[in-house]
């Protein structure tokens, strides 16, 4: 899976992350994004697609899984609580105890905000 923006990287990088972060593991993000592709001279779909497409993709992607053995695997989103921090863990990575690198940060209250 190929994920990008219009935008060169804005919001590309967050989809890449939490697909990563659910365990899709064969996803990349399209370097400079959808105005890196137009000046590439990428070939671009401008069709709108219609109930009968979207119905055509369904059904080939259920005969696809249900062909067995070798076909495409049903992706089952599962959160890798292991790259997810909390509010609190960043703060005490970058003020704390484990203080790396060049983050300094001065800590406030925010009201609303939860760690």
């Amino acid at each position: 899976m190929i994920v990008y923006d219009g935008a060169g990287l804005f919001s590309a990088a967050r989809a890449w992350w939490m697909f990563k972060a659910f365990g899709h593991q064969a996803v990349a993000v399209l370097d400079g994004g959808m105005p890196a592709w137009v000046k590439f001279e990428g070939q671009l779909d401008m069709m709108p697609v219609d109930a009968d497409t979207m119905n055509a993709a369904a059904a080939a992607a259920a005969a696809a899984a249900a062909a067995g053995p070798g076909a495409p695997a049903q992706f089952v989103a599962q959160l890798d609580g292991t790259v997810v921090r909390s509010k609190a863990d960043v703060l005490t990575r970058c003020s704390g105890d484990a203080k790396v690198g060049r983050c300094n940060v001065e800590t406030q209250s925010v009201t609303g905000l939860n760690a």
